[in-house]
């Protein structure tokens, strides 16, 4: 049982702060200033927390087993057999089955996922702060907040949406008309998105690591990416750099998803250190 050294009350979830008074909950947890300190702390950490790869390794076998399905059932030329008739006008009858099965597959996936999120951030960001990995209490952690991410994630699609409709309704049919106009707007468009995207996603992610809400979550995010830009910067070439690597090698479907859980972790403790400063 924990307890806030600052004013007393009992801490029922592993949280960074107190959900009374808010104060650091210090767990002697050292300051790593450096990309390499924070790169060996990830590796430390995966070294003694390997059960931290079970979600990402069923994940993945659930996808090839979802994938060796589809072709077992439609056969490994369907793909290219719709793309040909899309382009040459031919009858899309018989594919009618398989495109309601991609809309369920996109469908449940976005739910799962908004599901499966929250806990395998809660799973790394407790192995981080080295008090294991317990997948039941992230379990249970997840599903007393299950309602504020979901909503958190709605949130994150609904927003992006609005933006690229309000874009394309702000362009006139002249602009549209003009493919230098569209390749314009395309830009535009994907930029706004990627930093939108990034910063509400970092937000449901520091929803989890912080124990705050979304908005909360959301103004922190963008203030640590200000704070941090170039450790962030940094960490992400070397990730770029180590994903290339690996995807080139061997096998690597089978493994490839490594440098994002090792990268996951490593930015988790960058967080951690760097809310430990501010405080």
């Amino acid at each position: 049982m924990e307890f806030c050294p600052h004013c007393g009350d009992e801490i029922k979830t592993p949280v960074t702060y107190c959900p009374r008074c808010n104060e650091l909950l210090e767990r002697d947890m050292p300051t790593r200033d450096t990309v390499s300190e924070h790169l060996n702390y990830g590796i430390e950490v995966v070294k003694h927390n390997p059960s931290i790869l079970a979600p990402q390794i069923i994940l993945g076998l659930a996808s090839m087993i979802f994938s060796w399905l589809f072709t077992k059932t439609y056969g490994s030329d369907v793909v290219l057999e719709l793309q040909t008739a899309l382009l040459e006008g031919g009858d899309l009858t018989p594919y009618i089955p398989l495109f309601k099965l991609t809309a369920a597959y996109i469908l449940v996936g976005t739910f799962f996922d908004m599901l499966i999120q929250p806990f395998i951030q809660h799973v790394y960001v407790t192995a981080t702060r080295e008090e294991g990995v317990d997948f039941g209490a992230s379990y249970s952690y997840v599903l007393g907040r299950i309602s504020e991410f979901i909503v958190a994630q709605l949130i994150v699609i609904a927003i992006p949406v609005s933006i690229v409709l309000g874009i394309i309704g702000s362009l006139s049919n002249e602009s549209l008309m003009n493919i230098d106009g569209v390749y314009s707007g395309v830009v535009l468009v994907s930029f706004v998105l990627i930093i939108v995207f990034f910063f509400m996603l970092s937000g449901i992610q520091i929803m989890v690591w912080e124990g705050t809400g979304f908005m909360d979550s959301f103004r922190l995010a963008v203030v640590f990416f200000k704070d941090r830009f170039w450790m962030l910067i940094k960490l992400g070439i070397v990730m770029l750099i180590i994903g290339g690597i690996v995807g080139y090698m061997p096998l690597s479907q089978y493994y490839n998803f490594l440098p994002n859980i090792f990268f996951g972790i490593v930015e988790i403790d960058v967080f951690l250190n760097y809310r430990k400063m501010k405080r």
